[in-house]
Protein backbone atom coordinates (compact mmCIF):
# COMPACT_ATOMS: atom_id res chain seq x y z
CA UNK A 1 0.00 0.00 0.00
CA UNK A 2 2.82 2.36 0.72
CA UNK A 3 4.38 1.69 -2.68
CA UNK A 4 1.11 2.43 -4.36
CA UNK A 5 0.67 5.63 -2.46
CA UNK A 6 4.17 6.77 -3.36
CA UNK A 7 3.69 6.26 -7.13
CA UNK A 8 0.30 7.92 -7.33
CA UNK A 9 1.52 11.53 -7.73
CA UNK A 10 3.68 10.55 -10.72
CA UNK A 11 0.74 8.88 -12.42
CA UNK A 12 -1.43 11.92 -11.83
CA UNK A 13 1.28 14.24 -13.11
CA UNK A 14 1.80 12.15 -16.20
CA UNK A 15 -1.89 11.95 -16.94
CA UNK A 16 -2.31 15.70 -16.47
CA UNK A 17 0.65 16.61 -18.66
CA UNK A 18 -0.34 14.18 -21.39
CA UNK A 19 -3.73 15.77 -21.59
CA UNK A 20 -2.19 19.18 -22.03
CA UNK A 21 0.40 18.33 -24.67
CA UNK A 22 -1.43 15.63 -26.61
CA UNK A 23 -4.58 17.70 -27.30
CA UNK A 24 -4.68 18.57 -31.06
CA UNK A 25 -4.66 22.29 -31.97
CA UNK A 26 -7.84 23.83 -33.26
CA UNK A 27 -7.94 24.12 -37.09
CA UNK A 28 -9.34 27.15 -38.94
CA UNK A 29 -12.45 26.35 -40.96
CA UNK A 30 -11.82 25.82 -44.69
CA UNK A 31 -13.05 28.53 -47.13
CA UNK A 32 -15.46 27.01 -49.62
CA UNK A 33 -16.10 28.95 -52.90
CA UNK A 34 -19.46 28.68 -54.53
CA UNK A 35 -19.25 27.07 -58.02
CA UNK A 36 -21.03 30.07 -59.60
CA UNK A 37 -18.44 32.45 -58.16
CA UNK A 38 -15.61 30.36 -59.59
CA UNK A 39 -17.26 30.36 -63.04
CA UNK A 40 -17.67 34.16 -63.07
CA UNK A 41 -14.06 34.61 -61.95
CA UNK A 42 -12.79 32.41 -64.78
CA UNK A 43 -14.98 34.23 -67.30
CA UNK A 44 -13.61 37.65 -66.31
CA UNK A 45 -9.99 36.49 -66.26
CA UNK A 46 -10.39 35.02 -69.75
CA UNK A 47 -12.13 37.94 -71.47
CA UNK A 48 -10.83 41.02 -69.69
CA UNK A 49 -7.27 41.02 -71.08
CA UNK A 50 -8.54 40.70 -74.66
CA UNK A 51 -10.95 43.58 -74.19
CA UNK A 52 -8.44 45.84 -72.51
CA UNK A 53 -5.74 45.21 -75.15
CA UNK A 54 -7.98 45.53 -78.22
CA UNK A 55 -7.00 48.48 -80.48
CA UNK A 56 -9.49 50.89 -82.01
CA UNK A 57 -10.52 49.44 -85.39
CA UNK A 58 -9.98 52.74 -87.23
CA UNK A 59 -6.49 53.09 -85.79
CA UNK A 60 -5.64 49.55 -86.93
CA UNK A 61 -7.10 50.01 -90.42
CA UNK A 62 -5.51 53.39 -91.17
CA UNK A 63 -2.07 52.08 -90.21
CA UNK A 64 -2.04 50.18 -93.50
CA UNK A 65 -0.95 51.93 -96.69
CA UNK A 66 -3.14 51.76 -99.79
CA UNK A 67 -2.65 48.37 -101.45
CA UNK A 68 -2.66 48.17 -105.25
CA UNK A 69 -0.67 45.62 -107.23
CA UNK A 70 3.04 45.85 -106.58
CA UNK A 71 3.09 49.62 -106.05
CA UNK A 72 5.80 50.82 -103.68
CA UNK A 73 4.06 54.14 -103.01
CA UNK A 74 3.36 54.76 -99.33
CA UNK A 75 -0.17 56.07 -99.88
CA UNK A 76 -1.64 56.89 -96.47
CA UNK A 77 -3.51 59.99 -95.27
CA UNK A 78 -5.35 61.76 -96.94
CA UNK A 79 -6.16 58.72 -99.07
CA UNK A 80 -8.86 56.09 -98.65
CA UNK A 81 -10.28 53.31 -100.80
CA UNK A 82 -9.79 49.57 -101.33
CA UNK A 83 -8.23 48.28 -98.06
CA UNK A 84 -8.41 51.71 -96.36
CA UNK A 85 -11.72 52.78 -94.84
CA UNK A 86 -13.39 56.03 -95.89
CA UNK A 87 -12.48 57.48 -92.48
CA UNK A 88 -8.75 57.22 -93.38
CA UNK A 89 -8.94 60.23 -95.72
CA UNK A 90 -11.16 62.32 -97.95
CA UNK A 91 -9.25 61.62 -101.18
CA UNK A 92 -10.65 58.36 -102.52
CA UNK A 93 -8.40 56.15 -104.63
CA UNK A 94 -9.17 53.22 -106.90
CA UNK A 95 -6.96 50.36 -108.01
CA UNK A 96 -7.38 49.63 -111.72
CA UNK A 97 -5.19 47.07 -113.46
CA UNK A 98 -2.75 47.29 -110.53
CA UNK A 99 -2.41 51.08 -110.91
CA UNK A 100 -3.51 53.52 -108.17
CA UNK A 101 -5.77 56.21 -109.61
CA UNK A 102 -7.63 59.27 -108.41
CA UNK A 103 -10.47 61.28 -109.96
CA UNK A 104 -10.42 65.07 -109.54
CA UNK A 105 -13.17 67.22 -111.08
CA UNK A 106 -14.25 64.39 -113.41
CA UNK A 107 -10.76 63.76 -114.79
CA UNK A 108 -8.95 60.55 -113.84
CA UNK A 109 -5.23 60.50 -113.04
CA UNK A 110 -2.58 57.86 -112.47
CA UNK A 111 -0.61 58.43 -109.29
CA UNK A 112 3.08 58.30 -110.14
CA UNK A 113 4.56 59.45 -106.84
CA UNK A 114 3.58 60.66 -103.37
CA UNK A 115 5.60 62.09 -100.48
CA UNK A 116 4.00 61.89 -97.05
CA UNK A 117 6.33 64.43 -95.46
CA UNK A 118 5.80 67.20 -98.03
CA UNK A 119 2.35 65.97 -99.13
CA UNK A 120 3.19 66.41 -102.80
CA UNK A 121 1.67 64.20 -105.46
CA UNK A 122 2.87 63.49 -109.00
CA UNK A 123 0.18 62.32 -111.39
CA UNK A 124 -0.58 61.98 -115.08
CA UNK A 125 -3.82 62.00 -117.03
CA UNK A 126 -5.06 58.43 -117.35
CA UNK A 127 -7.06 59.05 -120.54
CA UNK A 128 -3.96 60.44 -122.27
CA UNK A 129 -1.64 57.64 -121.18
CA UNK A 130 -1.80 55.84 -124.54
CA UNK A 131 -1.96 58.89 -126.80
CA UNK A 132 -3.73 62.17 -127.49
CA UNK A 133 -6.46 60.83 -129.81
CA UNK A 134 -9.23 60.72 -127.21
CA UNK A 135 -13.00 60.94 -127.58
CA UNK A 136 -13.90 62.70 -124.35
CA UNK A 137 -12.45 66.18 -123.93
CA UNK A 138 -11.80 67.28 -120.36
CA UNK A 139 -9.61 70.03 -118.98
CA UNK A 140 -7.45 69.46 -115.91
CA UNK A 141 -8.90 71.78 -113.28
CA UNK A 142 -8.30 71.90 -109.55
CA UNK A 143 -10.73 74.59 -108.47
CA UNK A 144 -12.59 73.88 -105.22
CA UNK A 145 -10.12 71.16 -104.27
CA UNK A 146 -7.32 70.82 -101.72
CA UNK A 147 -4.70 70.66 -104.48
CA UNK A 148 -2.49 73.64 -105.23
CA UNK A 149 0.18 74.21 -107.86
CA UNK A 150 1.43 77.72 -107.12
CA UNK A 151 4.72 76.42 -105.70
CA UNK A 152 5.39 73.93 -108.47
CA UNK A 153 7.27 74.55 -111.72
CA UNK A 154 4.49 73.73 -114.15
CA UNK A 155 3.70 74.53 -117.73
CA UNK A 156 0.76 73.56 -119.91
CA UNK A 157 0.07 71.63 -123.05
CA UNK A 158 -2.80 73.15 -125.02
CA UNK A 159 -4.51 70.82 -127.48
CA UNK A 160 -6.94 71.91 -130.21
CA UNK A 161 -9.28 69.18 -131.50
CA UNK A 162 -10.46 70.40 -134.89
CA UNK A 163 -12.71 68.97 -137.64
CA UNK A 164 -10.25 69.93 -140.39
CA UNK A 165 -6.51 70.04 -140.90
CA UNK A 166 -6.45 73.82 -140.91
CA UNK A 167 -4.69 75.05 -137.80
CA UNK A 168 -6.28 77.79 -135.69
CA UNK A 169 -4.86 81.15 -136.64
CA UNK A 170 -3.80 81.94 -133.08
CA UNK A 171 -1.17 79.19 -133.14
CA UNK A 172 2.28 80.37 -134.10
CA UNK A 173 4.22 77.24 -133.22
CA UNK A 174 2.56 73.84 -133.08
CA UNK A 175 2.56 70.18 -134.04
CA UNK A 176 -0.27 68.25 -135.62
CA UNK A 177 -1.58 64.70 -135.34
CA UNK A 178 -4.27 63.13 -137.49
CA UNK A 179 -6.66 61.09 -135.32
CA UNK A 180 -9.39 60.41 -137.90
CA UNK A 181 -10.68 61.65 -141.24
CA UNK A 182 -12.48 64.50 -139.54
CA UNK A 183 -10.42 64.95 -136.37
CA UNK A 184 -7.06 66.62 -136.12
CA UNK A 185 -5.12 67.61 -133.04
CA UNK A 186 -2.90 70.67 -132.91
CA UNK A 187 -0.84 71.14 -129.78
CA UNK A 188 1.68 73.53 -128.30
CA UNK A 189 3.47 74.22 -125.02
CA UNK A 190 3.47 77.98 -125.62
CA UNK A 191 0.93 80.30 -124.00
CA UNK A 192 -2.07 80.89 -126.27
CA UNK A 193 -4.55 83.79 -126.31
CA UNK A 194 -8.29 83.25 -125.81
CA UNK A 195 -9.86 81.20 -128.59
CA UNK A 196 -13.42 81.34 -129.97
CA UNK A 197 -13.22 79.08 -133.05
CA UNK A 198 -14.86 75.72 -133.81
CA UNK A 199 -12.10 73.59 -132.28
CA UNK A 200 -12.38 72.06 -128.81
CA UNK A 201 -9.57 73.16 -126.50
CA UNK A 202 -8.08 70.99 -123.74
CA UNK A 203 -5.40 72.23 -121.32
CA UNK A 204 -3.26 69.76 -119.35
CA UNK A 205 -0.42 70.63 -116.93
CA UNK A 206 3.10 69.28 -117.44
CA UNK A 207 6.42 69.87 -115.78
CA UNK A 208 7.90 73.05 -117.18
CA UNK A 209 11.11 71.16 -117.90
CA UNK A 210 9.13 68.87 -120.23
CA UNK A 211 8.00 71.70 -122.49
CA UNK A 212 11.01 70.95 -124.68
CA UNK A 213 9.61 67.45 -125.28
CA UNK A 214 6.43 68.98 -126.68
CA UNK A 215 8.44 71.21 -128.99
CA UNK A 216 10.29 68.09 -130.17
CA UNK A 217 6.94 66.44 -130.96
CA UNK A 218 7.30 64.04 -128.02
CA UNK A 219 4.03 64.99 -126.40
CA UNK A 220 3.20 61.47 -125.21
CA UNK A 221 6.39 61.34 -123.18
CA UNK A 222 5.73 64.77 -121.71
CA UNK A 223 2.21 63.79 -120.66
CA UNK A 224 3.34 60.47 -119.17
CA UNK A 225 5.88 62.26 -116.99
CA UNK A 226 2.94 64.00 -115.37
CA UNK A 227 3.01 67.02 -113.09
CA UNK A 228 3.24 67.77 -109.39
CA UNK A 229 0.75 69.33 -106.97
CA UNK A 230 0.71 70.07 -103.26
CA UNK A 231 -2.09 68.76 -101.08
CA UNK A 232 -3.05 71.55 -98.67
CA UNK A 233 -5.76 69.89 -96.63
CA UNK A 234 -4.64 69.52 -93.01
CA UNK A 235 -2.42 72.50 -92.12
CA UNK A 236 0.14 70.31 -90.36
CA UNK A 237 -2.39 68.43 -88.24
CA UNK A 238 -1.35 65.00 -89.51
CA UNK A 239 2.30 65.48 -88.60
CA UNK A 240 1.36 66.34 -85.00
CA UNK A 241 -0.95 63.34 -84.80
CA UNK A 242 1.71 60.98 -86.17
CA UNK A 243 4.33 62.31 -83.76
CA UNK A 244 2.00 61.47 -80.86
CA UNK A 245 1.61 57.86 -82.05
CA UNK A 246 -1.72 58.26 -83.83
CA UNK A 247 -2.99 57.60 -87.35
CA UNK A 248 -4.52 60.41 -89.39
CA UNK A 249 -8.08 60.32 -90.65
CA UNK A 250 -11.38 62.17 -90.83
CA UNK A 251 -14.73 62.19 -89.08
CA UNK A 252 -17.17 60.55 -91.49
CA UNK A 253 -19.93 62.82 -90.25
CA UNK A 254 -18.53 66.33 -90.70
CA UNK A 255 -15.28 65.56 -92.54
CA UNK A 256 -13.09 67.18 -89.90
CA UNK A 257 -9.62 65.91 -89.13
CA UNK A 258 -9.39 63.06 -86.62
CA UNK A 259 -6.39 61.53 -84.89
CA UNK A 260 -7.05 57.82 -84.42
CA UNK A 261 -5.29 56.60 -81.30
CA UNK A 262 -4.88 53.07 -79.95
CA UNK A 263 -7.85 53.42 -77.62
CA UNK A 264 -10.13 55.92 -79.41
CA UNK A 265 -10.19 58.90 -81.82
CA UNK A 266 -9.20 62.39 -80.70
CA UNK A 267 -9.50 65.76 -82.39
CA UNK A 268 -5.78 66.59 -82.53
CA UNK A 269 -3.19 64.31 -80.91
CA UNK A 270 -3.02 61.18 -78.78
CA UNK A 271 -2.14 61.44 -75.11
CA UNK A 272 1.62 61.37 -74.64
Amino acid sequence: MKRTGQRLPNIIAYTFSSRIFSHPPKMKPKLTLHPCFIFVLLLISTNAPTYLCENDARYTNCRNAFTCGDTKLDLRYPFSGENRGSYCGEEKLTCEKQVPKITINDAKYRILDWHNTTQTITMARDDYWDGICVNDYKNSTFDNTQYDHQYNDLGNVTLFYCPSDIAPSILTEFHKENCAADKFVFFTSLPVPPYTGNCTVVVIPIFETNASLVRENKINEALRNGFELNWEGDNGECEKCSDSGGECGVDEGDGRFQCFCVDRPRSAICKV
